[in-house]
């Protein structure tokens, strides 16, 4: 049976008033539903014991944030059992070259935030790399890049691709960077606050943060309808614990000791899709990068 933990406040900002969202059994109804369907009966009803799929929305920093999440055994067996492997792998080695190509042309702005410095003199950290592929992507533009992952099957298939790993967390590690990648990671993390401190940390001064999450306030508008139930969203059942809007992640980076980049700054490193981010931005999008100053 999978042990579960209470967040009894608020991740981000320790908040205890809340308002409640959704609250259902994981082993009953639309939730049980979900998960036997999305892991594809991997996962055995006994195993959620009587823990609840709680949803709940910080009354301060807007933050949707999931009451009950897996203990670190759990997550090991989610994330290297319950989820394919081979499946996870094949939907990136299967995909047509457009997916190599948007990695290679993402990983490409990071000089840009750096226009005193060449490509080779960037340190860069690709933060739960996956398979690695991002790494591999921005390897072609010649940066110093390491790759960090919880799923030893991944590291491996990175290491054979070439992929230097780095456990950025341990504390004898002094590697420092210029540019971390944080996509699809913080939504899955438990202490999101700890880690992103701990993360900024590893930043040099002047450094950036990418950080790309599910943008919640869609999914937020369907629970106000009425109209939603459990699924592969922002508010994914045992997976995706924390649901940002721009206020909360916002939130999140000050307390972690960064700053939001200025329209300026997004402009001049991304010029026309700078200013279409920036634009989303306004609209609540929580996708953003963030400097260590």
């Amino acid at each position: 049976m999978y042990t579960f933990i209470e967040r009894s406040c608020c991740p981000v900002c320790g908040g205890v008033e809340h308002k409640e969202l959704y609250a259902e059994p994981f082993a009953t109804g639309a939730t049980w539903e979900f998960l036997k369907d999305y892991y594809e009966n991997r996962l055995d009803i006994t195993q959620m014991g009587e823990a609840r799929y709680v949803l709940l929305r910080c009354a301060a920093c807007k933050l949707i944030y999931q009451r009950f999440v897996l203990a670190e055994e759990g997550l090991s067996d989610l994330y290297e059992r319950a989820i394919d492997p081979q499946a996870s792998l094949a939907k990136r080695t299967d995909a047509d070259e457009s997916y190599a190509r948007g990695l290679w042309v993402d990983s490409g702005y990071v000089m840009r935030f750096f226009s005193e410095r060449r490509p080779e003199q960037l340190d860069v950290l690709d933060f739960g790399m996956g398979w690695g592929h991002w790494c591999v992507g921005a390897k072609r533009h010649g940066y110093n890049v390491f790759g960090a992952e919880l799923s030893e099957v991944r590291k491996d298939y990175a290491l054979q691709n070439g992929v230097k790993l780095c456990a950025p967390l341990e504390k004898d590690n002094d590697q420092l960077f210029d540019f971390i990648n944080t996509d699809q990671v913080v939504e899955h993390l438990t202490d999101p606050l700890k880690i992103l401190s701990s993360l900024a940390q590893k930043l040099r001064k002047g450094g950036v943060i990418k950080i790309f999450v599910p943008n919640s306030p869609v999914d937020y508008r369907a629970i106000k309808a009425g109209r939603w139930r459990p699924a592969k969203d922002a508010f994914h059942p045992l997976e995706h614990v924390n649901g940002f809007n721009r206020f909360s992640i916002d939130v999140l980076a000050r307390r972690a000791g960064l700053r939001a980049l200025t329209l300026a700054e997004m402009v001049k490193a991304k010029g026309i899709r700078g200013l279409m981010a920036w634009t989303r931005r306004a609209m609540g999008d929580p996708n953003w990068y963030f400097r260590r100053d």
